[in-house]
């Protein structure tokens, strides 16, 4: 079963890169198209100073505003993925701890199976009513057995050594 978890977990990898290589390229086509990401040519007679306020700082602050989602994007992307990676281990663990309790009740099952077709033998051999007898004195004798006891607490040692010595 863990080899479709590996599928599942690189599939979904893959599906995450391709939407971020996406968006990227998104990205990227705006800065070459969008009128927002160009700078214009300067108008006659305008200075460094002035064209540098009015249209290169304008531009440097979207840029760095699209730099800051891009990067917060990646930590979070990141962020999934660790929380993915963290979720596919602990089902991993539970996957393996619950294939050794399978193999145990399999185990058990067989020798009960054993027991069971045993036991139909028996009753085969020696008939129902006596096995019966016989599984309801067992159950008696245990019984009294449990019982007896708490019926007939242990004597102290004190006592058994005062007996002994008359």
């Amino acid at each position: 079963m863990m080899p479709n978890l590996k599928v599942d977990e690189l599939n979904a990898r893959v599906s995450n890169l391709m939407e971020f290589e996406n968006e990227m390229e998104e990205i990227s086509n705006q800065f070459y198209s969008e009128e927002v990401f160009q700078l214009p040519e300067p108008p006659p007679l305008m200075s460094a100073k002035t064209y540098k306020t009015k249209f290169v700082e304008p531009l440097i602050k979207r840029l760095l505003a699209i730099a800051k989602t891009a990067v917060k994007r990646c930590f979070e992307m990141k962020e999934r993925l660790d929380n993915i990676s963290y979720e596919l281990r602990c089902k991993y663990g539970d996957e393996e701890l619950y294939r050794k309790e399978n193999q145990k009740l399999y185990r058990e099952n067989e020798k009960l199976t054993h027991e069971v077709q045993d036991f139909r033998l028996v009753r085969r051999i020696f008939g129902d009513e006596h096995i019966i007898d016989l599984i309801n004195k067992a159950r008696l004798a245990e019984y009294e057995q449990r019982t007896s006891r708490f019926r007939n607490p242990k004597r102290s040692v004190h006592k058994d050594k005062d007996r002994d010595a008359r």
